[in-house]
């Protein structure tokens, strides 16, 4: 009920919120606008992500001729923004159909299934994602690689899905820090006597 309410009305919040923050506190509306953008980049590269591992699935699983590939295709894009997890839910989901079809085929749908899933996710999580994801949100590959293994260990499944967009802002505003801390320190060396 609150998500409702909360969806019905977040135009309106997100409004009211931006007209408090354009008299009171400029820089904190500038700040959640940068980490605005960073989000919807992060959530429009899951989008999209997702999309291209079903369809991959959905050949790898046509060409096997694995009963039920379409939806199972399906579940691997809804699944594929949980790093990690996701894989292994979308196996025991594909081990669970594969024994309630029986088809006779069970080990080699099963082989199929998990080869396809492990092949595209490593694919997409560690050569595809760090390198466009990385570049829409300004991180190198390597720092996203590492803030999923920081923010898994530190905060679990929870950590892993805002990794990337935590890792991003928080970037973001280290960045702003060290312009400022260059500044301040060219600007006390101009004021100091030569």
């Amino acid at each position: 009920i609150m998500t409702f309410y909360l969806l019905k009305d977040f135009r309106k919040f997100k409004d009211y919120l931006k007209d408090n923050l354009k008299t009171k506190n400029k820089k904190l509306l500038n700040d959640l606008l940068k980490v605005n953008v960073i989000v919807k980049k992060y959530i429009g590269w899951q989008i999209v992500a997702a999309i291209i591992v079903a369809t991959f699935c959905s050949i790898s699983y046509t060409l096997f001729d694995i009963p039920y590939s379409i939806v199972l295709a399906f579940i691997a894009g809804i699944l594929n923004p949980i790093p990690y997890f996701g894989s292994a839910i979308l196996m025991i989901i594909g081990a669970f159909v594969m024994l309630l079809v029986d088809d006779g085929n069970f080990f080699t749908n099963l082989l199929v299934i998990v080869g396809s899933i492990s092949t595209i996710h490593f694919i997409n999580a560690y050569l595809i994602e760090p390198n466009v994801l990385g570049k829409q949100v300004g991180l190198h590959p390597v720092i996203l690689i590492i803030s999923l293994f920081v923010f898994g260990g530190l905060l679990g499944l929870i950590g892993l899905l805002i990794a990337v967009p935590a890792t991003a802002a928080l970037m973001m505003f280290y960045e702003e820090w060290r312009k400022t801390e260059l500044n301040s320190e060219e600007e006390f060396q101009d004021k100091v006597p030569k």
